[in-house]
């Protein structure tokens, strides 16, 4: 039996609380490993969008909706 056959037969033994308790630590410990962002960060995303875009024609659109 392969370490994936043996996890998935030892939690399908488990409770529902008990997999759900599992799965909160597992997801705890994989956000430990993700590093917090700035806002600031998100400066410019997307900008290519707006490259052809007139902006005042865009918002008559936008508000005529």
């Amino acid at each position: 039996m392969s370490i994936n056959d043996n996890l998935i037969y030892q939690l399908k033994s488990l409770s529902k609380e008990e997999r759900l308790t599992v799965m909160q630590i597992l997801f705890d410990i994989d956000s430990d490993t993700r590093r917090e962002h700035k806002i600031t960060e998100l400066a410019g995303l997307g900008k290519e969008i707006w490259n052809n875009k007139e902006t005042e024609k865009y918002i008559e659109e936008e508000r005529s909706n």
